[in-house]
């Protein structure tokens, strides 16, 4: 049986996110559900969201349209505790150095991205849909594209100069802005719009609803503190069709011959 929480799952709070699971490990077994003492930390995330052993996890929306849709159950979208952020949606930040000029979209034409995989809505894909009017039919828009593996990663790409410029989901930035001395050494041009949010899943046959009330339960249980360190407020219902518009964004950016920030034309 496998769960994790990789979203959520920052080191320097990692004691607050293994008491949230088990508070939600208590709930469920309380409801007669077994569920593993631990949280597994293994990097493959694709092959624990595909696992028939899948108990819990986080996946994020291009993901889930691209390769999960009827190999799992949604159990939950997250609220975050970030003002802009209505409940159970998120957006990314598109960030630059501190000290770079540009000042508008246009002013990104040619130069360098970070992003930390070409499935990511947050790192990916919100930009993608951000500069797909900007992008000729079947052309680029990037100069170059620098995939890093990871929004921390990217983080660090841009403050470095390695890159010019990255879209970081808006709670990994909040995230990084307390832990990640390089986050300070960038700046936010803008959010991308809202979209559905990061949502918790099951195997195709967990227990989808004992899971959304043991998670509720379970942030009530860890308390406010815990909570604001989690930057988590609640959990809302999400269905399949929530993520409609993401997988539509993606098929409009793929027709339009922009397929991936790495590879724009088709």
């Amino acid at each position: 049986m496998l769960a994790s929480l990789p979203m959520l799952d920052f080191p320097a709070h990692a004691d607050t996110t293994n008491a949230f699971w088990a508070a939600i490990v208590t709930a469920l077994r309380q409801r007669g559900i077994d569920a593993p003492d631990q949280l597994t930390r293994a990097p493959d995330l694709m092959a624990q969201w595909q696992s028939p052993d899948l108990l819990l996890s986080q996946t994020c929306g291009m993901p889930f349209v691209r390769h999960l849709r009827g190999k799992v159950r949604l159990v939950a979208g997250v609220a975050y505790d970030l003002p802009d952020l209505r409940p159970g949606t998120y957006c990314s930040r598109i960030i630059l150095r501190a000290d770079a000029p540009e000042t508008t979209l246009e002013d990104l034409r040619g130069r360098r991205v970070a992003f930390n995989s070409a499935d990511s809505q947050s790192g990916a894909g919100a930009l993608r849909r951000l500069i797909l009017p900007l992008v000729p039919p079947g052309g680029a828009f990037f100069g170059q594209a620098v995939p890093t593996g990871a929004n921390v990663a990217s983080i660090r790409a841009v403050a470095e100069g390695r890159a010019d410029v990255a879209a970081i989901d808006a709670v990994t930035f909040a995230f990084a802005q307390r832990y990640i001395p390089e986050a300070q050494n960038v700046r936010v041009l803008m959010s991308t719009d809202l979209t559905p949010g990061l949502p918790l899943i099951t195997a195709n046959d967990g227990p989808a609803e004992p899971l959304f009330h043991a998670i509720a339960e379970a942030l009530d249980q860890i308390g406010p503190e815990a909570r604001r360190v989690l930057l988590i407020s609640g959990i809302v219902p999400r269905a399949d069709a929530d993520y409609d518009g993401i997988a539509d964004w993606d098929q409009r950016a793929r027709a339009h011959g922009y397929c991936d920030l790495e590879e724009p034309a088709a």
